[in-house]
């Protein structure tokens, strides 16, 4: 329906360099699984995350900004926290990243980051940002 026609694919380069390099990644979304799997399809990306290494709300207690989803889905690719980078668009992400002990990377290419409101908002993590593939 209109949640497939609206979506974008965003950083299929990035995802699918990191992939062909071999380096482990995974997913940890707040959505719900299927929309995860439709947003994976959609952009492109799908082939590059086995459904081992697709992590939702449902398989922890508490959602973001808690860091459970972080640490239930680092455990499971078998990383400790201090070793993996998030990616993240969104403020209770960032957040749980960092109350996962993990690197986090602020992402501002998707669209629904594009206002000033939610720019202002996110922009007030010390962390890194960026918005293309290129940066």
């Amino acid at each position: 329906g209109l949640f497939r026609r609206r979506l974008q694919p965003l950083m299929k380069n990035t995802v699918n360099k990191l992939y062909n390099s071999g380096i482990p990644m995974c997913v940890a979304s707040g959505s719900p699984r299927n929309r995860v799997e439709l947003c994976l399809e959609v952009g492109g990306i799908g082939p590059c995350f086995t459904s081992d290494r697709i992590f939702t709300r449902e398989l922890v207690q508490r959602g973001k900004p808690a860091p459970d989803l972080f640490l239930y889905s680092a455990n499971k690719m078998g990383f400790q926290p201090n070793q993996c980078i998030v990616i993240e668009d969104a403020s209770a992400g960032i957040e749980a990243g960092i109350a996962a002990g993990m690197k986090v990377l602020g992402f501002l290419g998707a669209g629904h980051v594009k206002s000033d409101w939610y720019q202002k908002a996110i922009r007030k993590y010390d962390v890194p940002f960026y918005e293309t593939e290129d940066e």
